[in-house]
């Protein structure tokens, strides 16, 4: 009986720490990807430009394509790749940085996906921490905090953010 109870206990632990351990890593959080950019408040941003996105991927892209000069077909096609509407942000300010095109961005995105983003950008030539970093960080925060803003200007039922994530100020904290 004791054994059985031991045993018990131990199945529980593992499952508990099975839960527990990955919390630590961005994409164990349900909702959240991993884009590992090797910068946080880029790879925060981020997490809010795809908060922002969930409810109409679409309206996001095609506000971003607006935006930037670029056919909306453009940035869904990359949508349909399997970039999400975040990514395809990142890779729009990727491509305009390297001066690459969104197609070459997009192949060195599907052969190093598993990798993350700075590695994806390495490969482009954007170095961590580089001038031309900085430069798409600055560009993609820009184009997050403009989207924030033309949503919150929107009609309540028009919002492209998640239900009470509005009511939530930048730290994420619940707004009174």
């Amino acid at each position: 009986m004791k054994t059985r109870s031991s045993l018990i206990f131990a199945l529980a632990v593992a499952a508990l720490l099975a839960v527990v351990l990955p919390l630590g890593a961005q994409a164990a959080i349900p909702g959240t990807v991993d884009f590992r950019t090797g910068d946080t408040p880029l790879d925060e941003a981020l997490q809010e430009a795809e908060d922002l996105s969930a409810t109409d991927p679409a309206g996001f892209l095609k506000s971003v394509a607006t935006n930037y000069g670029l056919p909306a077909k453009d940035l869904l096609a990359l949508k349909d790749l399997g970039l999400k509407a975040s990514e395809v942000l990142l890779t729009v300010n990727l491509s305009q940085v390297t001066k690459k095109s969104l197609s070459e961005v997009a192949a060195n995105w599907k052969l190093n996906k598993g990798k993350g983003w700075a590695q994806i950008a390495k490969e482009l030539g954007v170095k961590p921490g580089s001038a031309s970093f900085q430069t798409l960080k600055k560009k993609t925060i820009a184009e997050i905090d403009r989207l924030k803003i033309e949503d919150a200007k929107k009609p309540a039922g028009d919002s492209m953010m998640k239900t009470g994530e509005k009511n939530k100020d930048a730290s994420g904290m619940k707004k009174p």
